[in-house]
């Protein structure tokens, strides 16, 4: 098996180069098998045909061909995902704070480290839409959050803007899995 290095922006996920040797560690690469990258160096297949993106469920940035990301291959569950309650270390946990009253979006330090380590794209946001109690189609509101803000100070805060947040009333809160694990809670003193 003869190894090379797919180098890649890590803002964007587009392949830079291929090669057989690594000349710059401090570049972003994955590494893969020869047979993987064989109808690039052939020339049959262009670059711009790839791409290297983070996979949530394996923890590791992956190359494949642009045409398997589409929405086909995603699971609806990651697409539309309701955050339990009582998941212990989770790596964003969601709180509904009535006695503060506010939101807070906390991301547990081990996520902030290993982010930091694999270089992720932090120029993208986190959606969460806080919604009926298990029901996504009946939408109260929704907000982003900064994936670099999180990553760079752990948390954010959303002030409470309606009725039923500073009662702490029942509801859902929903967004598109991209970590391993969620927490949400209501805090009421």
């Amino acid at each position: 098996m003869t190894q090379y290095y797919v180098f890649f922006n890590p803002d964007n996920g587009s392949v830079t180069k291929i090669s057989p040797v690594v000349d710059n560690d401090t570049e972003s690469f994955v590494v893969v098998d020869k047979v993987d990258v064989s109808l690039i160096l052939q020339g049959i297949d262009p670059l711009i045909n790839y791409h290297v993106i983070y996979n949530t469920k394996s923890k590791e940035f992956e190359f494949k061909p642009l045409t398997l990301y589409t929405e086909d291959t995603l699971d609806w569950d990651e697409l539309i995902y309701n955050i339990p309650s009582n998941v212990n270390d989770a790596d964003i946990e969601i709180i509904q704070d009535v006695k503060n009253k506010c939101w807070k979006i906390l991301m547990h330090s081990k996520l902030v480290a290993f982010i930091t380590e694999k270089k992720i794209n932090l120029q993208s946001n986190l959606n969460f839409s806080i919604t009926q109690h298990n029901n996504p189609n009946i939408l109260f509101f929704s907000f982003d959050i900064s994936l670099k803000l999180l990553a760079n100070q752990g948390w954010a805060i959303v002030p409470f803007k309606y009725d039923f947040e500073f009662n702490g009333g029942l509801c859902s809160v929903y967004t598109q899995k991209r970590f391993g694990a969620y927490n949400y809670k209501v805090i009421h003193e």
